[in-house]
């Protein structure tokens, strides 16, 4: 209610370790170094479960030119945060799932840049995850040879899958001979490759 509300005092209502930043801002306020701000923290809801929210404070002064109220708007994020978080856990499990396979996984656009791979890729290829992204996947392999044999970027372009023999390249320069599957989609407007 409006009236308990009134009775208690920002500090009470907010997660403690939100306290910090949200007390730098209110002091910055009163120097009148900055004008407003905003800033996501927690407050405690009447039943002790945390509630996320945004929160955008203003100062109004009196004609002295001296604090006299605060303006603050508050919007409740609850649903945003657990969305986000989430999000964040499914992609780690994925991440996960991604690195502990036994197979190497290339990831790259239909030019052949490398925008991702997994552990074993780098593993078996003994370069480092920032090497491979600096490479293209001619660099690495005999594709060119292996497109001439099977028409392999046609059948890229028509977002075939393909199961094809391929020789890859270690840094040390030991040729690998792998069978590999490619599948081809869209992903963020760019043709991607996902090589296993």
């Amino acid at each position: 209610h409006e009236d308990e509300l009134k009775n208690i005092n920002y500090q009470k209502l907010t997660y403690p370790d939100d306290l910090p930043e949200n007390q730098e801002y209110i002091t910055l306020l009163l120097k009148g170094a900055i004008a407003n701000f905003s800033m996501d923290k927690r407050y405690f809801h009447k039943k002790g479960r945390i509630v996320w929210v945004t929160i955008t404070v203003s100062l109004v002064r009196d004609d002295d030119a001296q604090p006299f109220y605060f303006i603050s708007i508050v919007r409740d994020i609850s649903l945003q945060r657990q969305i986000e978080d989430e999000l964040g856990k499914s992609q780690e499990r994925f991440r996960i799932l991604f690195n502990k396979s036994n197979d190497a996984i290339f990831v790259c656009r239909y030019a052949g840049q490398f925008f991702e791979m997994n552990d074993m890729a780098c593993d078996k290829l003994k370069y480092t995850r920032e090497e491979l992204l600096n490479l293209r996947l001619e660099d690495i392999s005999n594709i060119q040879e292996v497109n001439e044999r099977i028409d392999l970027y046609e059948k890229i372009l028509t977002r075939q899958k393909a199961v094809f023999e391929i020789d890859l390249y270690s840094k040390s320069g030991e040729i690998i001979p792998v069978e590999a599957s490619l599948h081809s989609f869209l992903m963020d407007g760019h043709l991607t490759v996902l090589s296993v």
